[in-house]
Order: structure tokens, then C-alpha cells, then sequence
């Protein structure tokens, strides 16, 4: 007589031989389900890896920021008015909130130096810009007030530029030139986004009041503004939207345009819940379907909150 074991054995070999029959007996209907749930299965983790990697670079920019500082761009000014760096800081002076304003202009410009040459954006800016942004200086030194002070021509490289322009390491002291005006290289900056092209560590830093004369731009429009802690962050943008409202008022300035750490935070929530929400009903939908052709109950993914996509 058979034990338990033998049968339980057999039971599981006939039921392995039949399925295999069935799937022999319907090839083509077999591996139409095998592709559909296939596709399917890579389509949602496909969607779901996609969205986990923008939220990563999104949060990791938002860490960049740092939690206290405010963004601000000047929109709608009026032609008739230059906006100085003067202007700017006033706004530093309408709130013991705001620690310090650091202001700054950008356009792209082609960098050569070394015999090589290499589109980039100019980032004119201040000392205090680093540290705002959430950047470092790698070799060398940061600008210093006496730099702006005294218009001296000299840069910072980020890591894209730094490796394209001088790939042996060796940018400090040499001489590189934006729209034909000659700088010093004084510092290397570290890297943020793994040195890739059209990202922050695509740029050349150099002194705000020379980036003005050197790319013909008059009007400075973008500026941070630190907060004195994270905790006042609300207030100090309060502050800043205000300030903007009166001098706009007053036709001086124009409309800004504020963000902050925590503003593209909750926006960032607010999508991710969208999101999440999209891709559970994707899944139920999938899972809707997969049931019908097979015997698979339910696929499970997580989702970019590490909870399980459920229906």
C-alpha cells in the first residue's frame, strides 16, 4: 500500500503532466497569455520605477534647496526700470526673518578654455550662492565678497564644464574665456548630479556685477533668500511675497514669483498621491484582466511609498 507521501508525490507529477498537456495542447492561446501577462507585468513596473526615480531626483533637489531658503523670480517688470542688485536687496530689509538675500542671473553662453570648448549655462552669482544652493567647493576656493566688491574676472567650474574643459584635474589657475572676456579658474565645485549635462553641474560661476557687463544683461530678476531657520521659512517667504506686491505696486520691481523647500514639497505630495492613485487602478485593471485569461489571483507591486499597489 502507498503512503501519504507517494501519493501526495503522484498527485503533484499528474497535475504538472496535465498542465503541461493543456499548454502543449494550446500553444498559441498559451503563449498569447504568457506575452499579455508579460507586457503587462513590465508595463506597471515600468511606471512604477519611472515615477520612484523622478520622485528621488525631485526630493533630492528639494534637499539640495535646503529647508530654509526661498527662490524667487522677477516676472512682468517693466522695461522701463533696470532692477539692481541694490533693489534686490532690499527685500533682506523687509523682515528680521530673512537672514540673507543672495541674487543671481543666468544665460547660456559658450565656455572655451584649454583648446576646448563647451555650451553652458553662466550663472552669475554672489558668495553666499553655494551654500544656499546646497553645493560645495571641491578644489580651491568659493567667491568672496572682495571678487564682487572688485569686479574681479574670475570662476568657478562645475563638474560637467570642469571635466570636459580640464579632464587631467588641473582648471585652477588657468584661464578660461565666456563670450571672449578671459577669468581665472579659482575653484572646482563638487558634484550633484553625477557630473550630466543641462543639470546644475553644467555651469561656469562667476561674479553677478561681471556676469552683467560680460553677457549684456542689465536687469538682475532671480534672487535667494535664506530664512534665519527652517521654522521661519513661511514667514520669510511672507516676507519676500509682500515685498514684491508693494514694489510692484509701485511699478519698481514686478510680480514675483516665490518657491520654497516646503512649497514644491507639498506640490510633490500632492502629485505623488495622484500618482499613486493612477497606478492603483492600473493594477486593479491588470489584475482584472489576468485573472480572466489565468490562474494567477492578483499581481502585487509596490508602490513608490513602499505600500503595496492594491485594488
Amino acid at each position: 500500500m502507498k503512503n501519504r507521501k507517494e501519493v501526495t508525490n503522484l498527485g503533484i507529477w499528474q497535475a504538472f503532466k496535465m498542465a503541461v498537456k493543456s499548454v502543449w495542447s494550446n500553444k498559441t492561446r498559451s503563449a498569447l497569455t504568457m506575452l499579455g501577462v508579460i507586457i503587462g507585468v513590465a508595463a506597471v513596473i515600468a511606471a512604477v520605477g519611472f515615477a520612484q526615480s523622478c520622485m528621488n531626483a525631485v526630493s533630492g533637489l528639494i534637499e539640495n534647496m535646503g529647508s530654509n531658503v526661498v527662490t524667487a523670480i522677477i516676472v512682468d517688470y517693466s522695461s522701463r526700470n533696470t532692477i539692481k542688485i541694490a533693489d534686490i536687496n532690499k527685500f533682506a530689509e523687509s523682515s528680521p526673518y530673512i537672514a540673507s538675500i543672495s541674487p543671481f542671473i543666468m544665460k547660456t553662453e559658450v565656455v572655451r578654455g584649454n583648446g576646448k570648448h563647451k555650451t553652458t549655462s553662466i550663472l552669475g552669482a554672489d558668495e553666499k550662492y553655494l551654500a544656499m544652493d546646497g553645493m560645495e567647493i571641491e578644489v580651491g576656493r568659493n567667491l568672496t565678497p572682495a571678487d564682487i566688491e572688485n569686479s574681479n574676472k574670475v570662476a568657478l567650474l562645475c563638474s560637467a564644464v570642469n571635466n570636459k574643459l580640464f579632464p587631467n584635474g588641473d582648471a585652477i589657475g588657468k584661464t578660461v574665456k565666456v563670450a571672449g572676456v578671459a577669468f581665472e579658474v579659482v575653484g572646482t565645485v563638487k558634484s550633484t548630479m553625477n557630473g550630466a549635462d543641462g543639470t546644475d553641474d553644467d555651469r561656469v560661476i562667476i561674479p553677478v556685477n561681471v556676469a552683467q557687463r560680460t553677457l549684456k544683461i542689465s536687469s538682475v530678476t532671480m534672487f535667494m533668500a535664506s530664512a534665519t531657520s527652517s521654522d521661519t521659512i513661511d514667514l520669510a517667504t511672507s516676507a519676500v511675497e509682500n515685498t514684491s506686491e508693494k514694489a510692484e505696486a509701485e511699478d519698481t520691481i514686478g510680480r514675483v514669483q516665490v518657491m520654497s523647500g516646503n512649497s514644491v514639497k507639498q506640490e510633490l505630495d500632492g502629485f505623488k498621491h495622484e500618482l499613486t492613485a493612477e497606478l492603483k487602478k492600473t493594477v486593479q485593471d491588470f489584475n482584472s484582466d489576468i485573472s480572466d485569461l489565468t490562474d494567477v489571483d492578483k499581481v502585487e507591486i509596490y508602490s513608490i511609498d513602499s505600500d503595496p499597489i492594491m485594488p
